[in-house]
């Protein structure tokens, strides 16, 4: 199973999210075993997306309760947003690989 998740950043703060990706949060996601399987981002939009692979929503669930009571992440959100929310908008979608198409 796959978690599609898509970030629109607030006017200016792109740069800071991801920043704040480079410099600590994936270093977390990686710690919680959340695996990360691509990583795109729109500079003139202020667009960023990623992919996160899980075994089911069940495991979902689990390691993103562990992700947003982490202290390490809680600590580095509240530093990261300082001057404000980095983010207007986030958008989740659960996604499958289809059947007809073959990765290269």
């Amino acid at each position: 199973m796959y978690e599609v998740r898509i970030y629109r950043a607030k006017e200016g703060k792109f740069d800071k999210i991801c920043d704040r990706f480079a410099d600590g949060t994936l270093a977390i996601f990686e710690r919680l075993n959340i695996e990360v399987t691509d990583f795109w981002i729109d500079n003139d939009k202020g667009v960023l997306a990623y992919v996160c692979k899980f075994e089911s929503v069940a495991d979902q669930t689990e390691k993103w309760s562990l992700f947003s009571s982490d202290p390490e992440w809680k600590a580095l959100s509240v530093k990261s947003e300082e001057n404000g929310p980095l983010l207007e908008s986030i958008e989740s979608f659960n996604m499958e690989r289809a059947p007809f198409f073959k990765s290269k």
